[in-house]
């Protein structure tokens, strides 16, 4: 119902904050105290009486304090059983709704809480008194599918019955056609089943040195796979993240990482080491052999470039990248470029490189570049005609 979902949306808006603001007032304003009234009315919270004799009477507002207005109250209201009123509350409730103090001008600027509570307790009253309409309708459309049903029943057990021995007529074609079919299905699996036996016996006495590797191989995968996601995380936020900074800052915000993932119960290999989880062996071996330093964090710079999307910008004032760089791109043979060039030299050199497929190293960069090679630093370059 549009009102009703209203009513939550201004219940939505309503914080706890809200409720312990209108839970503090010393001296209510009448619109809470007739607001609070109604809730303890319809949740059927607990009454206080006060006075004695015949000034004895129900204390709606410490009644409300007490074990209506708290903090799980906007959930009690949104998660309120709005078919289950019972029609005696919907009565008395009635005409504390309809008095002047419970209009939505004056419970506007007396609270917010108050103006949205009394939207939601309006709102269950005008449900229960559209559901005495609705529910009766509901009845006779219930009544009017079962006889619909009923008769549909009787149509769809005549067809049944009829495609049933149109069923029985195909029945025993089918079942001859079926019955030759599986005598050469399981002649060809027969046939099948040994010609792979024959095969797995032949590769199970070729391989029976290799199942110890095997069984090494099995654990280490298991191991590999309970921290996979986890390692891939971290692997992904020191690619994206951490190329620029320090060994210890890496370790830092790597143990950092550690740390918020086994929070949310996410393992990942400990101690960290990049080089496992990404790294290849034989081509680590191989920088190596292009003097690219022994030490971790050059190999985790190497492995860091490797998989990274982006042009690498090299921090490298001992030009010991510069060097690995160089010998490892001199097949084909690379080209350098300098800011300082003139810049016809620069364009040739581009245009010939790109064309070719040559490395090109930019050396000396500054802060800023030139124009002229920012599509290439962008990787804005189109394929026309078989060429770059």
């Amino acid at each position: 119902m549009p009102i009703y979902n209203l009513a939550i949306r201004a219940v939505g808006q309503l914080k706890k904050d809200d409720i312990t603001e209108i839970k503090g007032f010393s001296t209510p304003p009448p619109p809470a105290v007739a607001v609070v009234e109604t809730l303890v009315i319809l949740f059927e919270a607990p009454e206080i009486k006060v006075g004695t004799g015949r000034d004895k009477h129900v204390d709606y507002w410490e009644s409300g304090k007490k074990s209506v207005l708290n903090s799980a109250l906007l959930q009690r209201c949104k998660e309120f059983k709005k078919d289950e009123i019972k029609p005696e509350l919907i009565e008395k409730l009635r005409p504390l709704i309809q008095a002047p103090e419970y209009d939505d001008t004056v419970l506007s600027k007396a609270s917010k809480a108050a103006w949205g509570l009394a939207k939601w307790v309006r709102a269950m009253v005008q449900y229960d008194d559209a559901m005495k309409i609705v529910k009766p309708k509901q009845a006779e459309l219930a009544t009017a599918k079962a006889s619909s049903a009923e008769a549909q029943a009787l149509w769809d057990s005549a067809l049944e019955k009829l495609r049933a021995v149109e069923a029985q007529m195909k029945l025993l074609v089918d079942e001859l056609e079926a019955a030759e079919a599986k005598k050469k299905q399981l002649q060809d699996e027969f046939e099948n089943a040994e010609r792979k036996l024959n095969r797995a016996n032949q590769l199970i006495s070729k391989l029976k040195d290799e199942e110890k590797n095997w069984e090494k191989s099995l654990i280490e995968n298991q191991e590999f796979k309970t921290s996979l996601v986890g390692d891939i995380v971290i692997s992904s936020g020191i690619i994206a993240y951490l190329g620029v900074f320090t060994t210890d800052f890496r370790q830092y915000a790597i143990d950092s990482w550690v740390e918020l993932m086994n929070g949310f119960k996410i393992k990942s290999t400990s101690p960290f080491n990049l080089a496992v989880v990404l790294g290849n062996n034989v081509k680590i071996q191989k920088w190596h052999l292009d003097d690219l330093p022994q030490e971790q964090v050059s190999v985790d710079n190497a492995i860091i470039m490797d998989n990274s999307d982006r042009w690498p910008l090299m921090i490298d004032p001992q030009m010991q990248g510069n060097n690995w760089v160089r010998k490892m791109e001199r097949d084909p043979v690379y080209q350098s470029i300098k800011p300082t060039m003139d810049l016809k030299v620069m364009s040739r050199i581009l245009e010939n490189c790109i064309q070719l497929g040559y490395p090109i190293i930019m050396e000396d960069a500054t802060e800023t570049f030139d124009p002229l090679i920012e599509p290439l630093l962008g990787k804005a370059i189109d394929k026309k005609r078989g060429s770059w």
